[in-house]
């Protein structure tokens, strides 16, 4: 797994794990057949309140993105660097980047789909707030 893909690995397991909370679903007991209890009120309440903070990190994160060649990090910004590193004859720099410029568009998917799943659990789950 490349360095820079495993935030998305960690982000969508963060989603998961955030789902499962905040539906109060539990583990499966091997031995006598019985979930485990529900997650407390408070435990739901403290990941409703981290909603919000998480579904403005993604914007952001997708808003830099699909910037322009002034704002770094942006597809716009490191096809620039990549034209900028052919030119001068840094042909390993232009390679990475090139990389880089390729993931962009898996990792803008993968953040509209992580968004789309913590609305909807905030939608169900924490009253819409």
């Amino acid at each position: 797994m490349r360095p820079r893909t495993k935030w998305i690995t960690g982000a969508a397991g963060a989603a998961l794990a955030t789902a499962l909370l905040a539906t109060g679903a539990g583990v499966a007991s091997a031995a006598s057949g019985t979930s485990a209890p529900a997650t407390t009120n408070a435990a739901n309440t403290k990941t409703c309140d981290r909603l919000p903070h998480a579904i403005a990190r993604i914007d952001k994160q997708t808003t830099r993105i699909g910037g322009d060649a002034t704002v770094k990090g942006s597809t716009a910004w490191m096809q620039a660097r990549e034209q900028a590193a052919r030119t001068a004859g840094h042909t390993a720099e232009a390679d990475v980047l090139a990389a880089r410029i390729s993931d962009q568009a898996g990792r803008t998917s993968a953040l509209g789909t992580l968004r789309g799943q913590l609305e909807h659990v905030q939608q169900t789950d924490c009253g819409g707030s």
